[in-house]
């Protein structure tokens, strides 16, 4: 690897010619095989390195090169080609142009169990096709954890189970638990119907320490959540910003939805009003964060 040429080599400057790319651009095993016992008088298996470098690797291929503690990810952006004459002291042999994807990452941080067991092959190249996930994740940069991908994995049951068993009055309560697990000094249900009633609010907590407080519009929702519930909540809390005992506090208004998502019209009102939009899987990630016991059957 000549890292700052974005290179990577392989040697076999015995065999770097027009001949031998010939014989592998035709696919012609037999004859490889018998140029090398020709040249060499012996016919070695690691010969198949050579002919996976030059004849199957391609423009646009991911390939990683490992080293002590790391690795790293690259595309290759150049066929093969063999060194010019004054190289080959060098054994640098065959070589390709590759472009990096990824900054060198810690084996222990970046590599799962299937990675990690390739990356001890003793061989020069071998295939990497099968770790897809695994590259991926990687290219992704993202760390393994345990909790992630736990979460992560079971997300769509969470969602599930939030949209089956919680009514719009548990949907409520289940947030107003969620904030008294955050630690919200008081948490409120404000009454659905008054005279003087802006907007609407659904939930509120109060964080003194911080002097916050965070209103909330909820939705039980399918599909989308359009853009009333973020104008209902920014109508609330513009009225509530106006006057009364809570001029001193920090207000966060935030709309949380069963739905799988926002339509385009409430994003943009949310962006407008400062608005923070939680659909489902949002919501269940909040609320394992803060760690599920009996409790949560409010």
């Amino acid at each position: 690897m000549l890292e700052n040429d974005n290179t990577i080599t392989i040697g076999w400057s015995d065999f770097s010619n027009q001949q031998m790319l010939d014989i592998i651009t035709r696919k012609d095993s037999a004859s490889f095989s018998n140029l090398i016992q020709s040249e060499w008088g012996h016919c070695p298996r690691s010969r198949w390195s050579l002919w996976s470098f030059v004849g199957d690797m391609s423009i646009g291929d991911i390939v990683l090169i490992p080293r002590p503690w790391e690795f790293r990810v690259y595309r290759i952006t150049s066929c093969a080609e063999f060194c010019i004459s004054d190289l080959l002291a060098h054994d640098l042999g065959w070589q390709r142009k590759v472009e990096p994807i990824t900054k060198w990452l810690s084996r222990s941080k970046y590599a799962d169990a299937p990675l990690t067991s390739r990356m001890k092959y003793r061989g020069t190249t071998t295939e990497i096709t099968d770790l897809r996930e695994s590259i991926e994740r990687a290219i992704a940069n993202k760390p393994l954890s345990i909790y992630s991908d736990m979460v992560e994995s079971t997300l769509p049951a969470w969602s599930s189970l939030m949209r089956q068993y919680n009514n719009p009055d548990k949907f409520e309560r289940l947030i107003a638990w969620y904030f008294k697990r955050a630690g919200a000094n008081e948490i409120s249900i404000p009454a659905k119907n008054t005279a003087d009633k802006v907007g609407d609010c659904d939930v509120e907590a109060v964080f003194e320490p911080i002097r916050t407080i965070v209103s909330v519009q909820v939705k039980r929702h399918d599909g989308s959540t359009d853009a009333y519930s973020v104008n209902q909540i920014s109508e609330y809390s513009d009225d509530a910003d106006t006057g009364g005992d809570d001029v001193d506090y920090i207000r966060a208004r935030w709309v949380v939805s069963t739905a799988n998502t926002f339509t385009v019209e409430a994003k943009l009102k949310a962006k407008e009003h400062n608005v923070l939009l939680l659909n489902c899987e949002d919501f269940v990630m909040l609320l394992l964060s803060m760690g599920i016991d009996e409790g949560i059957d409010v």
